[in-house]
């Protein structure tokens, strides 16, 4: 048969065919006629393209191709699965190039905006702080600068929480940790914390050894921070909120409590499983979304955990990190 006549025509497919055709495309090796698999078959199949990478198959009548056919259709695939291979290889490395400039962009818009908004919202909470304070204020008024403040302290806390997922996605932020005690990790994340919250209590019970872990302190307090947040969210401003510290097997767990709502079950779900908040959709409240998620991210990050689940009297949140056996 001629090569001309072979051109002309098309196999004629079994019943196996496509199936034939799936384990050469996902395997990128041959079969049919002539190989090693499915040597029975009177069609062969054979991939073109690079190692792991097929994008098509050739398919011919085995019987109708000798064995110079075969060396001579080797002889040709062979430079154009190497050339194949540097097309796509290139435009994968750009496809990369392109989506590394677009994190770095969108890294500096995210960076330049949050410190436009921190300037003015920071006057804003000075301001109404400040205002808070006379006496001759009516209640409504009173009501309406309270309400001011606590908007501004959550809108400062959510462009922390936004620059610190788009650093730690995009491996800009410096991640070192030390060795730190939690006591000292809670007590200065409680402080912080009470610069948003003034009116809002925070009870600590610590075992009596001295425990250490390590830790990237900043953002460690960001995420205690957040869970205390959370907590006034769904507690309300007067809320209790609880931390226990205990010790046992090398771990430490941190829990931190509140009186007041306890988490639904879908709740427990969107925290635990660690799902990617919606921020087009946003949450009512404000509690469940990019805070928690962000919390999620940074127990990992230390190689502990983070769960939520509710007790008697409310919601609670179970931190556990391992302890720095090596620090004395």
């Amino acid at each position: 048969m001629s090569r001309q006549q072979f051109v002309g025509q098309i196999p004629t497919p079994d019943t196996t065919s496509h199936e034939v055709m799936q384990w050469v495309w996902h395997h990128g090796l041959p079969a049919g006629a002539g190989t090693d698999t499915l040597a029975g078959k009177k069609t062969f199949y054979l991939p073109i393209g690079y190692q792991g990478h097929t994008l098509a198959i050739l398919v011919g009548q085995g019987e109708d191709f000798t064995l110079a056919d075969r060396l001579i259709l080797d002889r040709f695939l062979t430079p154009l699965s190497a050339a194949l291979k540097t097309f796509y290889l290139r435009q994968e490395a750009e496809r990369h190039a392109l989506e590394k400039l677009d994190a770095h962009l969108k890294s500096d818009l995210l960076q330049s905006v949050a410190h436009d908004l921190r300037t003015p919202l920071t006057g804003i909470l000075a301001s109404t702080a400040l205002l808070r304070q006379d006496q001759t204020l009516t209640p409504a008024n009173q009501h309406l600068l309270t309400n001011i403040n606590h908007e501004t302290n959550w809108l400062i806390q959510m462009i922390e929480n936004i620059l610190t997922v788009t650093r730690l996605q995009q491996g800009t932020i410096m991640f070192k940790t030390t060795p730190e005690l939690v006591e000292e990790l809670i007590f200065s994340a409680i402080e912080k914390f009470n610069w948003l919250h003034s009116q809002v209590h925070i009870d600590v019970q610590l075992p009596d050894e001295v425990i250490w872990i390590q830790a990237e302190r900043h953002i460690f307090q960001q995420m205690l921070i957040n869970i205390f947040d959370n907590a006034v969210k769904y507690g309300g401003p007067d809320v209790q909120i609880q931390v226990f510290v205990t010790v046992a097997h090398g771990q430490v767990t941190v829990t931190i409590q509140n009186a007041g709502q306890p988490f639904t079950v879908a709740q427990l779900t969107k925290i635990n499983q660690q799902t990617r908040p919606n921020i087009q959709l946003g949450d009512q409240k404000r509690g469940l979304g990019i805070g928690l998620f962000l919390c999620q991210t940074i127990a990992k990050l230390h190689h502990g955990r983070l769960v939520a689940q509710n007790w008697q009297g409310g919601a609670e949140m179970q931190l556990v990190i391992p302890v720095n056996s090596t620090t004395a």
